[in-house]
């Protein structure tokens, strides 16, 4: 009898969950847009104005997390925060999402790539990786290789004398080498597991993706958590010799 009542309040309560969860609204999610470091001047098919790499603020964080937008219907404003968007896994976008998102793992400064552009600026190279995630999402001729250069959406302005679009066009190309298999690309998706794609009915849509921790902060919590372990393995062990 105690057993079926156990299990009666257990259906009640996940009754109960479930209508709460229910009631959670999709875009839960809340980004604050802190900054987007890149470059002036820029100009790609269908839009003029500025390319680079968004810093946000996830929720309650402060710029934990890098982004690339991947429309221009929509827009948002550096300094403001935004309460309606909901975070999708990459993985279960579209090709063009995940290509994008794969591009971002492999060359965002602000996941830590920072070797790959020479002796170009960091701003340079923020916007070239935007450059080449808005060739993905946006190009509309279907062609095996990606390029700033040709197709339906191409490079309009680029005030670095073309490095910016000469940078995204070697992008895209090493994606073309390391993704396009028997006729079409493929992208693992636990290679983009850390990337979200940002969606709202009102604002831009980004790919985004969290920033990860220092090493050396890492180590040094793996070392105190080392430390404590063996503390209390050591008070264990004097404890037991002194019984």
């Amino acid at each position: 009898m105690k057993k079926t009542g156990y299990t009666k309040l257990a259906v009640v309560f996940l009754i109960i969950a479930a209508g709460i969860w229910a009631s959670i609204p999709a875009g839960a999610t809340t980004i604050n847009v802190n900054s987007y470091p890149g470059l002036n001047g820029i100009g790609v098919t269908g839009y003029n104005g500025s390319a680079g790499e968004f810093q946000l603020g996830i929720n309650s964080a402060s710029n934990n997390s890098v982004a690339y937008c991947v429309d221009f219907s929509k827009v948002v404003s550096v300094g403001a925060s935004y309460t309606n968007y909901s975070l999708l896994p990459a993985s279960s976008q579209s090709i063009s999402y995940q290509l994008g998102a794969w591009i971002m793992n492999q060359y965002s400064p602000g996941l830590g790539h920072n070797s790959w552009y020479g002796a170009a600026s960091i701003d340079t190279a923020r916007a070239a990786v935007q450059f080449a995630v808005w060739e993905v999402t946006n190009e509309t001729q279907g062609s095996s290789i990606y390029s700033l250069s040709n197709g339906n959406f191409i490079a309009t302005a680029d005030p670095n004398g073309g490095l910016t679009t000469d940078l995204a066009n070697s992008i895209l190309q090493q994606m073309y080498t390391s993704l396009y298999l028997d006729g079409h690309y493929y992208v693992d998706p636990g290679s983009i597991s850390n990337v979200s794609l940002a969606h709202s009915s009102s604002n831009q849509d980004f790919l985004t993706s969290q920033v990860p921790e220092p090493q050396s902060a890492l180590l040094l919590l793996v070392g105190l958590a080392g430390t404590g372990l063996f503390r209390r393995f050591r008070r264990a062990g004097t404890s037991e010799c002194r019984a």
